[in-house]
């Protein structure tokens, strides 16, 4: 009697240990492993040029604070913000899978805050709608340079805010400028894609990029606002060369590619 109680119990157990693998096996693990994430961070490798203080502000409110131009932030050990990777559709080999065309319904919100956009970069997917909001106490007007997407310049009141929607199916070819007319160094960028395969660093230069297909021949395109032409990149001390457009081809391993540092050519970045 004994011994059946314990071989009872060992059953339970051991069928208890079945249940919890086949568990693991079908969550976030298991589908991680069917997709890969891209981490890198940006850093620029030599003197940086110094961001400028705006002078001739003709506007009461606007000159209330110091403005500094925020065309290329650069932050401690050489972290470089804003700087984006976006995934090629055209020139890669991996296809976007389709159910990561259909864009959630979103709503992004580009603000007017002490004179300046809040944020710098938008990355927002075909269909989605951009609120231009005003939190100054002060008129500004959002002008959108698209290439696709209509071009449009509406007014934003203080204290208002104005949407536009973006056409369902138009992506724009590279980050699109938002300027402000009235004070004209005011400036954001808007990228726009089906697929939701874009990274835009943080103060701390790190981005990643998750749910990406796995295989060799992705493409990426590197965009900061600030650089010219990127003929090569420093990824872990060596030299790579990209291709025509900023465009760098990887492998994609299932699970996390961690890239670590990309350091980039101080000379690259010029600030106006």
């Amino acid at each position: 009697m004994t011994n059946t109680l314990i071989y009872r119990a060992l059953a339970k157990l051991l069928a208890a240990c079945i249940a919890c693998c086949l568990l693991q096996a079908s969550g976030p693990w298991a589908v991680g492993q069917d997709t890969a994430t891209l981490r890198l961070k940006i850093v620029v490798d030599g003197q940086v040029p110094v961001a400028k203080k705006l002078d001739n502000i003709n506007d009461a409110f606007c000159a209330e604070n110091p403005i500094v131009s925020d065309a290329l932030i650069v932050g401690p050990g050489g972290a470089l913000k804003n700087f984006a990777v976006i995934f090629d559709e055209e020139k890669s080999k991996l296809k976007v899978p389709a159910d990561m065309l259909k864009a959630p319904e979103a709503s992004h919100v580009l603000d007017n805050v002490k004179c300046m956009f809040e944020p710098k970069v938008i990355v927002a997917r075909s269909g989605q709608t951009i609120s231009v909001k005003n939190s100054d106490n002060t008129g500004h007007n959002a002008n959108f340079q698209f290439f696709n997407n209509p071009a449009t310049n509406f007014l934003v009141p203080a204290g208002q805010s104005k949407d536009y929607v973006l056409k369902p199916n138009l992506i724009e070819p590279t980050a699109m400028p938002v300027v402000c007319n009235v004070h004209p160094w005011m400036k954001a960028f808007v990228i726009v894609k089906q697929h939701p395969y874009v990274g835009v660093t943080n103060e701390e230069g790190i981005l990643e990029i998750g749910s990406l297909p796995v295989g060799s021949g992705a493409v990426f395109r590197l965009w900061h606002e600030a650089s010219g032409a990127i003929a090569e990149i420093k990824v872990d001390g060596k030299t790579v060369k990209l291709t025509r457009g900023n465009r760098w081809e990887l492998d994609l391993k299932p699970g996390l590619n961690d890239v670590g540092e990309i350091k980039l050519d101080a000379k690259l970045f010029k600030v106006e």
